[in-house]
Order: C-alpha cells, then sequence, then structure tokens
C-alpha cells in the first residue's frame, strides 16, 4: 500500500464514476450511521423523518442491523438498558423499513426499544448506537467492480469527516486519496483532491455492491460500492 501511493498527483476537477473501496465506504457510512437515530428522527434532525416505508436508496442497498451478528467482534443478547437485542432490517432494497430506538425514543414515538440502547462509557448516559451494521455484500470483487468501471477513480481513503459533513441534510466535501482505473486496470495513484456530494443523493447511484464485506474491528462494515457519477475536486 505505501509503494502504491509513490507519485500520487490531483486529477482534473469534473464529474467522474467512483468506487469507495470498503475502508472509505465504512469511515463514510459510520459517520452518517446516526441518520436512523429514533432520537434525531423525532426532533426533526435527520434527513430520514416522515420516510420510513419510502424508498431512499438504491434497489440495491440493503442495511442490516445485527448485535447478535456472530460474524464481529462483540455480541449482545441485551442492550446497556437490559432490552432484548434483534437483527433489524433498516433498509430493504433501498426501502427504509425500520427506526433504531431506546426506551426513551421509542416511547416520545410510541414504539417499541429495538435494543440500541448502549452506553459509549460506564458514565456515559445512554444513547442510540446501531451494533453490528452493514451494507450487505454483493457478488462481485473490487478487481471486478474496477474492470466493470472501466475508467474511474478508486477512493481508498477519507479525511475530515467530522469537520466536512452536515449531519443534518448528509452533504459532505472530503479529501480523499485513492487510485485512478483505465480500461478496468489501476493506472496511477491520485492525492489531494476532494470529493462532494449528497450521501442520500449518492445512495441512489450505486451501479455495483462489492463481495468486500470485512468486519474487523469494526461496528459498522461496508463493503466497496461502485457509484455511477461523483463530484471531484482536483487540479
Amino acid at each position: 500500500e505505501v509503494l502504491g501511493k509513490l507519485n500520487a498527483h490531483s486529477l482534473a476537477s469534473g464529474t467522474y464514476p467512483i468506487i469507495l473501496e470498503r475502508r472509505a465506504m465504512t469511515a463514510l457510512f459510520s459517520a452518517l450511521a446516526d441518520i436512523f437515530s429514533g432520537d434525531l428522527i423525532s426532533k426533526g434532525i435527520s434527513p430520514l423523518k416522515d420516510k420510513l416505508n419510502e424508498k431512499i436508496f438504491s434497489d440495491l442497498i440493503t442495511i442490516i442491523d445485527d448485535p447478535k451478528n456472530l460474524d464481529a467482534v462483540r455480541v449482545a443478547n441485551y442492550d446497556d438498558e437490559g432490552c432484548p437485542t434483534r437483527k433489524k432490517i433498516l433498509v430493504d432494497k433501498g426501502e427504509f423499513k425500520v427506526i433504531l430506538h431506546n426506551t426513551k425514543s421509542a416511547m416520545r414515538m410510541n414504539g417499541e426499544s429495538t435494543g440500541n440502547g448502549f452506553k459509549g462509557s460506564y458514565a456515559s448516559p445512554v444513547s442510540i448506537s446501531p451494533m453490528n451494521c452493514y451494507i450487505e455484500a454483493g457478488e462481485k470483487s473490487l478487481e471486478e467492480l474496477c474492470m466493470e468501471m472501466q475508467e474511474g477513480f478508486v477512493i481508498t481513503s477519507l479525511a475530515g469527516l467530522h469537520a466536512g459533513i452536515d449531519f443534518v441534510t448528509t452533504n459532505f466535501s472530503l479529501q480523499c486519496a485513492g487510485y485512478y482505473v483505465k480500461e478496468g486496470k489501476r493506472d496511477h495513484s491520485v492525492t489531494l483532491v476532494t470529493v462532494a456530494a449528497n450521501f442520500l443523493d449518492l445512495m441512489n447511484k450505486v451501479v455495483s455492491v462489492g463481495n468486500d464485506l470485512e468486519w474487523k474491528l469494526n461496528s459498522v462494515a461496508c463493503p466497496s460500492i461502485y457509484f455511477s457519477s461523483c463530484a471531484i475536486s482536483g487540479e
């Protein structure tokens, strides 16, 4: 990976097909996973307010929250309020199906806790957190996604996630790096460029979803995803 970053240079500003490699995709989705929080939805802060049972993402996107998932590092049968956890399909083929709740947000919205009331630390108050939340993997490897794209930009890292994201609108503008693909093969490394989009809009531009979902130490995980277009600012 270090050798692959040698002789990196910028891209001309424009709109490119992009692939968010699994680590970059996981970082971006992790930063925005609170859009499913019942607390934020009830307060009108989440962009998903009043969108339950509506299509919000591409048909290729299914998102699951499963605290009992044995593939992940942490497993919980109960949340920090003592409520039982369960597997939930938050987004089913693009359709928003489940709001995440702790007991407080559930009471406010006349619902039931989904077992997502967790503390950040022993002394912290209970908040709503996804646990073992992931975008369901597709069938293609990263190499196959590159071959399908033929020419475009593969983003492998993002910087400034907490400064460059509007968490209410999901607009983001982030410095990124990766490599350019020509004829389906890696051509040269890219650095010092910025990717900008609205997350909800971007998730409706999905062309293919990769099969490289990997948990490691994450509580949120995503595979690589190929998007038809995204704005890149460079030279």
